[in-house]
């Protein structure tokens, strides 16, 4: 399998462990060092155990169905470093109440090709782009 097809691999197999809150499956796509982080509208995590507790835990355990759709993913590979840019849809259904959530942003992620194969450094995901007269700024 080709970069681009490990990459595009990885990127499914994040949406998995954010569907499933598999907390292993997601351990084993991040690397474990000083420096990764991951940054969200509730919150900036460093470091993978802030990564789980706070992102997977806390945010994704809120829900009790979860189901992140990747879209339109673009990666670029310079040396041992991937750029990978997408959009997503996010449909849930909250735990405490029953109630649904639909969202629809863009991510950005940072891997790094290892011994074990890529990982994540970073992901950034916001909303999706505004352009009212008095939105964006």
């Amino acid at each position: 399998m080709n970069a681009h097809n490990q990459i595009q691999e990885i990127v499914k197999q994040y949406a998995q462990s954010v569907n499933e809150l598999d907390l292993t499956k997601a351990k084993s796509l991040w690397l474990d060092a000083t420096g990764v982080s991951f940054i969200h509208p509730r919150g900036h995590e460093n470091g993978l155990e802030q990564i789980i507790h706070s992102f997977y835990q806390k945010t994704m355990g809120r829900f009790s169905k979860r189901e992140l759709t990747p879209y339109d993913v673009n990666v670029t590979i310079i040396g041992d470093t991937a750029l990978v840019v997408f959009y997503w849809k996010f449909n849930a259904i909250f735990a405490n109440d029953n109630s649904p959530l639909q969202t629809e942003g863009r991510e950005t992620q940072v891997m790094t090709r290892t011994s074990e194969g890529w990982k994540l450094l970073h992901i950034h995901y916001s909303g999706l782009p505004v352009n009212g007269e008095r939105e964006g700024f």
